[in-house]
């Protein structure tokens, strides 16, 4: 599998501004993936993602790379764990 260049991983969110915790959440969120992609040896997914949006409940993740049903499994594990509390229903995969 190939290397991919480790970047910080782009979050944003409807109203950050004045709902600074959904920013906060995304920051928990990224944590949490990052702890199931070490625990399942995916090295590279963290690399793979350039942003994570969060407009009122939606995940949008926007990947540099096609995701694998495993990456995309992580990512809906993450979402629906009690950090966010929102069903993977609410995720939408854009590659660029």
């Amino acid at each position: 599998m190939t290397d991919y260049e480790k970047e910080e991983i782009i979050l944003t969110a409807t109203n950050q501004e004045t709902e600074g915790y959904r920013i906060e959440r995304l920051n928990q969120v990224v944590g949490y993936i990052c702890a199931l992609a070490e625990h399942y040896g995916n090295k590279d997914l963290t690399g793979k993602i350039r942003s994570l949006d969060d407009h009122k409940g939606c995940l949008t993740v926007v990947w540099k790379a096609a995701p694998t049903a495993g990456e995309k499994e992580i990512i809906a594990k993450a979402w629906e764990s009690g950090i966010a509390n929102e069903p993977a229903e609410n995720i939408v995969h854009t590659i660029l």
